[in-house]
């Protein structure tokens, strides 16, 4: 019997063992610690968040969906997003399962904004049929940075940017 479901705790190794076979370039050991940083230690995220979706079949995991919460500062407004990661189908139960995880990553409450990344031509499709707005990033972002500390940044603001003249 094949089900969709939410990820559980117990599936994570499982899951680790099956994404190398969609993202061949990984491993298991690859998988394990990016879990962790998903979800063990993002401060956004909580026990109410689901950790993505599975497709199983008799007990074994044939696709994944995962669900990152990220907080965003909107207009002075504490914005709760989740971005998609690491959608992998196997081939042989592609089709009408597969857009089951997508709309169980729609249907999540308590979200204000759905991230996804749609490399992918026919994804795109997707995307735009349930409307959303494509943004497209410069070239030359390829980083992000977070400031840790204000004070601390402010003051090596200073100290290299702001010259008493």
């Amino acid at each position: 019997m094949t089900t969709v479901r939410k990820v559980e705790d117990r599936d994570l190794i499982q899951l680790a063992e099956f994404l190398p076979k969609g993202f061949t370039d990984t491993t298991k050991e690859f998988w394990l610690p990016l879990f962790d940083m998903w979800w063990k230690l993002n401060p956004a995220f909580t026990e109410q968040f689901p950790r993505g979706w599975i497709i199983e079949e008799n007990n074994v995991i044939m696709g994944f969906l995962g669900n990152i919460p990220t907080k965003f500062l909107i207009r002075g407004e504490m914005k709760i997003a989740a971005a998609s990661n690491s959608w992998y189908v196997d081939p042989s139960v592609r089709g009408l399962l597969s857009l089951r995880l997508f709309n169980e990553f729609m249907k999540q409450k308590n979200v204000d904004l759905y991230l996804f990344k749609a490399e992918d031509e026919s994804l795109r499709d997707i995307m735009f049929k349930y409307k959303f707005e494509e943004y497209i990033l410069p070239l030359s972002q390829k980083e992000y940075f977070f400031i840790i500390d204000k004070k601390k940044v402010k003051s090596i603001f200073k100290l290299y940017f702001l010259k008493d003249d």
